[in-house]
């Protein structure tokens, strides 16, 4: 969708790399002058613990959905099946937190 946007502007941008979380997007741009592009709770969160800055996308971008996924040995696992409840008891409370 960034790639549309911008295109609709006549710009484009370079990928340097893909990072398969957010937490190791702001890693892989950590100590350079690349960018990562993830969600602002991330991005200040991050910049708590890490000599990043943030800065706002200055493109009218939707939101996005995001979900859980394990493998299935692990769905009567106590512990995981615990985490997994714990994760999504903070997902609500931020997506409320987000809607106030």
């Amino acid at each position: 969708m960034v790639d549309e946007h911008l295109a609709g502007l006549g710009l484009r941008r370079d990928v340097l790399a893909t990072a398969p979380t957010f937490g190791a997007a702001c890693f892989f741009v950590l100590h350079t002058d690349a960018l990562a592009l993830v969600p602002a709770e991330v991005a200040r969160e991050a910049a708590r613990w890490m000599p990043l800055a943030v800065l706002e996308i200055p493109l009218d971008l939707p939101g996005f959905s995001s979900g859980q996924a394990w493998h299935v040995r692990l769905d009567t696992d106590p512990a995981h099946r615990w985490l997994r409840g714990a994760m999504a008891r903070v997902a609500e409370e931020v997506r409320r937190d987000l809607e106030n």
